[in-house]
């Protein structure tokens, strides 16, 4: 049985705070739930800063999503013993950036692709990968 935890305590959280946290601070708040294992999770919104001002940085905030999930995949396929560099790109559902696709430099691995999609969601019609 696998079980998936889908993290929002980021976007939920931080849209509540009376002081504006530092996009370094979130970062380093992401990076560590990404390392303790959360491969879901929401970080931000895109919405007025007027109405939420802790979201003002929501743009950056996508740009980290998309390096941090470009990265587990390549640590992925390097412990699945292929080298590849991945591109990631994200888009909005209700305001919230989600990774929804992927560009491989290497030919299809079945087993790094199986795994982009249990793991982030992303399905292998939603995957491109360099043809021979």
């Amino acid at each position: 049985m696998n079980i998936h935890v889908f993290e929002c305590g980021p976007r939920d959280g931080w849209q509540n705070l009376k002081q504006l946290l530092p996009i370094e601070e979130k970062k380093r708040i992401i990076d560590g739930l990404v390392d303790a294992g959360v491969k879901l999770l929401e970080a931000t919104s895109f919405v007025s800063p007027k109405a939420i001002p802790q979201m003002a940085d929501a743009a950056e905030l996508a740009a980290i999503i998309e390096q941090r999930t470009a990265a587990y995949i390549s640590d992925k396929g390097a412990a699945l013993g292929v080298t590849c560099h991945a591109q990631v790109e994200t888009e909005l559902r209700s305001g919230v950036p989600y990774p929804c696709a992927v560009t491989l430099d290497v030919e299809r691995d079945e087993a790094l692709a199986a795994c982009i999609a249990a793991d982030l969601g992303i399905g292998e019609e939603r995957q491109t990968w360099r043809t021979p």
